[in-house]
């Protein structure tokens, strides 16, 4: 990888630095290409167990590279969840995951999808949050490459 960035920093016209150059070489640049997405969802959600709750979720890409969703080979969906998409698996998925669709998205440009939420019947009532996140189907969670997850508070009454 060291010689990755050394050329990077070449055909960019710039020294190759130490750890902080590096490291934001690696997260901004090499890794994670088209995984840096920005996704807007509420903030706040009010429901009964039991309850589907249907959202517009947008998802802007961040990155510098085209989300290739249009390759029928590759499959990209949000997914709405508890616990963490970052580390592994997330806890409890809360309805399907929905497909972005199958156009390419380049950078700076952006998708609005509606996504369901089937709020679990067992779930207790209170304060519960919740995420969002893409997931490249049979590869990897969007979150696990860097990409910020952001969490929506499900008020269950």
């Amino acid at each position: 990888m060291a010689g990755l960035y050394e050329s990077a920093c070449a055909a960019a016209g710039r020294p190759t630095g130490g750890w902080p150059e590096f490291r934001r070489w690696l997260v901004e640049e090499y890794w994670p290409y088209y995984y840096r997405v920005e996704i807007v969802a509420p903030r706040e959600l009010t429901a009964r167990p039991g309850e589907r709750l249907t959202v517009e979720v947008t998802i802007l890409n961040r990155s510098g590279e085209t989300l290739p969703a249009a390759d029928a080979a590759r499959q990209f969906n949000l997914g709405v969840f508890t616990g963490s998409s970052a580390a592994d698996s997330p806890d409890r998925e809360l309805g399907p995951r929905t497909p972005l669709g199958r156009r390419d998205l380049p950078p700076g440009e952006s998708v609005t999808v509606t996504q369901i939420i089937n709020v679990p019947r067992d779930l207790p009532a209170g304060d519960v949050t919740i995420h969002f996140d893409v997931v490249e189907e049979r590869r990897t969670w969007f979150a696990r490459q860097g990409s910020p997850v952001p969490g929506c508070t499900l008020r269950v009454r």
